[in-house]
């Protein structure tokens, strides 16, 4: 005898697999896609200026990305989570139908991102810090852009471990 509205715990299972779509069943294990949508892989990139300043925690080793889709170029990357830092972006504005570019300081605090290292001395300078420590992974990184560097087309950055930073007085405690 069958009674409408009862259902035995496996087809109730299978229900809920089949209404939540995130959830993938292969033969021997289920996958949640939404989880591995945001995976520490999956962290917005930040592309550090000139003036960036702070302290960052890496939580891998430099990756790289090749060039695809709508990307300009390779990327180098390292996962970090920012403890602290301070930048400033252009914003855009409209007013009255006329655009305004204006300056504006951005801080971050406990922030996780993929810190894009295209620009060749922060790639250099974290080449160096990974081959020196074997890894990145755990690091505290200072991290402090010193503008253009003198008679040079690029802009310099100061990239050592926070120890070395507060030795050397860059970090005053």
């Amino acid at each position: 005898m069958s009674v409408k509205g009862i259902s035995s715990k496996k087809e109730q299972k299978n229900k809920d697999d089949n209404n939540n779509s995130s959830i993938i069943a292969l033969k021997s294990v289920r996958i949640d896609r939404a989880k591995a949508s945001t995976s520490r892989n999956s962290y917005d990139f930040l592309n550090p200026r000139e003036d960036f300043i702070g302290i960052v925690e890496c939580l891998s080793d430099i990756r790289h990305i090749p060039k695809r889709g709508e990307m300009k170029q390779d990327l180098d990357v390292v996962d970090v989570k920012i403890i602290e830092a301070i930048e400033t972006r252009e914003k855009e504005e409209v007013i009255n139908g006329k655009t305004y570019i204006t300056d504006e300081q951005v801080r971050y605090e406990n922030q996780h991102y993929s810190l894009v290292l295209t620009k060749a001395v922060l790639l250099s300078k974290f080449k160096a810090l990974q081959e020196e420590h074997k890894t990145l992974q755990g690091l505290k990184v200072v991290i402090v852009g010193l503008g253009k560097a003198e008679d040079k087309q690029y802009m310099d950055y100061y990239v050592d471990t926070y120890e070395n930073a507060v030795k050397d007085g860059i970090v005053v405690q």
